[in-house]
């Protein structure tokens, strides 16, 4: 693992509950500025304008407790995890669109767990497509794929939104500026901000990407805790493949964090894994919304 120090953070009392549950999934530090629509067109790996794409995913993260209360016994109490597998379409904006906005949903799901504060949150199949099938988040991208903002319809289950919202970022494809085969990008995880490293050639498919998480600069989930110095050490990396037109092929990726307070205590550890799989693309039928009934986050 490669290991940084982190900004000063600290553990302290009734935040610890927020931090656990899935803090790494949902926490944020404020809305992310919108994407400039004036500068170049956004940019997708996902799809391409007009279409809709559909990609298998399996999906499954987890952080451990036990390492902020200090009490192993207590785990079951205090942890979350999440596992999901099934289908995502994600809709390429529609030609002329002004706000270029890529449309990603949930179409199947086959397997989903997910447990808040040791419990199940999500105690049928029934339940589970209840909360996340068929209901869309909206994406801004930048020109270069980073995901700048996410809208969602007032009524979608928070549930659905965030887990979405989660997925993308995991899935995030950042190209770089200009013709560069090794190149650095600030992104977002679900965790909290990063410094990726990416790494392109060329392969049978077309084109592989070689991505790398180098550092984190803030964990969203120590972050809400507090001003006690912490080290952080990271392993994570994905292996990305493009079709000759840039569009993505498979995804594979795996990230293993650990935050250690200055004399090596463990503090937090969080795991994730994420596969996709391109399925095939169709024309798509996805009407551009109305960004004034939506909710930005």
């Amino acid at each position: 693992m490669s290991k940084r120090r982190l900004l000063p953070c600290a553990a302290a009392g009734a935040a610890l509950v927020l931090a656990v549950s899935l803090a790494w999934v949902w926490a944020r530090r404020g809305a992310p500025e919108a994407a400039d629509t004036t500068a170049a067109p956004p940019w997708s790996a996902w799809t391409e304008p007009g279409a809709a794409t559909t990609y298998r995913f399996a999906y499954r993260a987890h952080q451990g407790d036990q390492h902020l209360t200090g009490a192993p016994g207590r785990s079951d109490e205090l942890a979350g995890g999440m596992q999901l597998a099934g289908a995502l379409q994600i809709d390429g904006p529609a030609p002329g669109e002004a706000r270029h906005l890529t449309a990603l949903r949930f179409v199947e799901i086959e397997d989903a767990e997910l447990r808040l504060l040791g419990r199940a949150a999500l105690p049928t199949a029934a339940a589970a497509r209840q909360a996340l099938v068929g209901h869309p988040v909206w994406l801004e991208l930048t020109a270069q794929g980073a995901i700048a903002a996410v809208h969602h319809a007032a009524d979608t289950p928070e549930l659905c939104w965030r887990t979405l919202e989660a997925l993308a970022l995991e899935a995030q494809v950042v190209r770089a500026e200009d013709d560069r085969a090794h190149y650095q990008v600030d992104e977002r995880s679900p965790r909290g901000e990063l410094v990726a490293s990416y790494q392109r050639q060329k392969s049978a498919n077309g084109v592989r990407l070689d991505k790398r998480i180098e550092r984190y600069g803030r964990v969203a989930a120590l972050a809400a805790l507090g001003s006690t110095p912490a080290e952080v050490l990271v392993d994570g990396a994905a292996a990305i493949e493009l079709d000759p037109d840039g569009r993505l092929l498979t995804l594979r990726r795996e990230e293993t964090l650990l935050a250690e307070a200055l004399d090596e205590r463990p503090l937090l550890s969080a795991t994730s894994a994420l596969t996709l799989s391109r399925v095939g693309a169709t024309p798509s039928r996805a009407a551009p919304p109305d960004l004034a009934g939506l909710v930005r986050t």
